[in-house]
């Protein structure tokens, strides 16, 4: 099996909460959450773990899930 990038790239100590929720390295979110399959897939997924959503983003996400939701069976 191969194992998706840890996203240690993307680390930032400064950062006001990566550093302290193991959202970057070995067992954190990032590679939980990573399927992507190109540096650009990947960039995007650290740029979202890295920065809050707006309101309308968040919005626009829980419709997008509600909307795929049925194609799970």
């Amino acid at each position: 099996m191969k194992v998706f990038p840890t996203g240690d790239t993307y680390r930032r100590e400064a950062h006001p909460y990566v550093s302290g929720m193991d959202v970057y390295g070995s067992h954190s979110l990032f590679q939980l959450l990573n399927r992507t399959t190109t540096e650009t897939g990947g960039d995007c997924l650290a740029s979202w773990l890295s920065q809050p959503a707006t309101k309308r983003v968040i919005i626009e996400i829980q419709q997008a899930v509600r909307e795929l939701t049925p194609d799970l069976e």
